[in-house]
Order: C-alpha cells, then structure tokens, then sequence
C-alpha cells in the first residue's frame, strides 16, 4: 500500500508520502519503488515543490529507502 497524502504538520498542509510492505514483501526493493513513483507523481503531476516521509526512526530498513534520496525521517 502507499501513496501521496495531504496532511497537516505543525498547521501546515503537506504533501507526505506513505507505504507500507507486509513483512513477506519487505526487502525485495517494493518501497524504494513506490517512493520513486510517489515523488514522480508529487513532482510531475501534482507539481508540488516539497513533500514529507514519516517513518519510525527505528525502522531502519525504511529510513534507509527514504535516505536513498536524501529525504531525512521525521520522528
């Protein structure tokens, strides 16, 4: 599951980005795939300027997708 959310952070309306893999699924490259979609969509479709990525900072693996294109977690 993922896609592109409007949501609001600090009373600011923000693009963000979510997935999630089911643990079968996980480690196969889906979520660096569907983050490369989702900021295709955000950047090419929607024409937004910016976007966030909430993960749990334990998540390693998914902090590492995020960090792959420099996007930094939020707590």
């Amino acid at each position: 599951m993922d896609g592109v959310l409007l949501e609001e952070i600090m009373g600011e309306a923000v693009l963000e980005v979510a997935y999630v893999i089911k643990e079968p699924f996980q480690g196969q490259g889906y979520a660096t795939e569907r983050l490369q979609a989702c900021i295709g969509i955000i950047f090419h479709q929607i024409c937004a300027p910016r976007f966030v990525v909430q993960c749990a900072v334990e998540n390693v693996a998914s902090c590492k997708v995020a960090d792959m294109y420099r996007i930094v977690c939020m707590k």
